[in-house]
């Protein structure tokens, strides 16, 4: 048996601003160099970038959910830092599906306020009542 098969996998997606197009090939073989499955349909396609990035204002971008372990996304993760065309990316958990969402909590129950008393004072009683206070 091999090791890679024994650990436990977690569903990833990987996504990833290059510099070129050539740059998804390098990403595969990273990719599969690490036992990451599903990179294979790793691709490019060109956007505008938001903001200029190493003076670039156009870049290739792409995203693929993959299947792998912790520890292989870890050291693909070192080694993408290393690639030069890899200009930005990011590896985020993929939400599993057997998850349920948990269900809404109930709205508070909200209750009228109490009526107030509109109490009319005059300026002397007023007065009056803040110097009680202050002493």
């Amino acid at each position: 048996m091999n090791i890679e098969e024994e650990r436990p996998t977690r569903a990833y997606e990987v996504a990833v601003v290059a510099a070129r197009p050539e740059t998804a090939e390098a990403v595969r073989a990273l990719a599969l160099a690490e036992g990451i499955r599903g990179a294979d349909a790793f691709a490019l396609v060109p956007v505008r970038l938001a903001y200029p990035i190493r003076r670039m204002e156009s870049a290739w971008f792409g995203s693929v959910l993959v299947e792998a372990s912790p520890d292989a996304v870890s050291t693909f993760s070192r080694r993408l830092k290393l690639e030069a065309d890899v200009v930005r990316f990011l590896i985020l958990s993929a939400p599993r599906e057997e998850r349920k969402a948990a269900p809404p909590h109930p709205a508070p129950e909200v209750r009228p306020a109490a009526p107030r008393s509109a109490l009319v004072l005059s300026n002397e009683a007023l007065e009056a009542k803040i110097e009680e206070i202050l002493k």
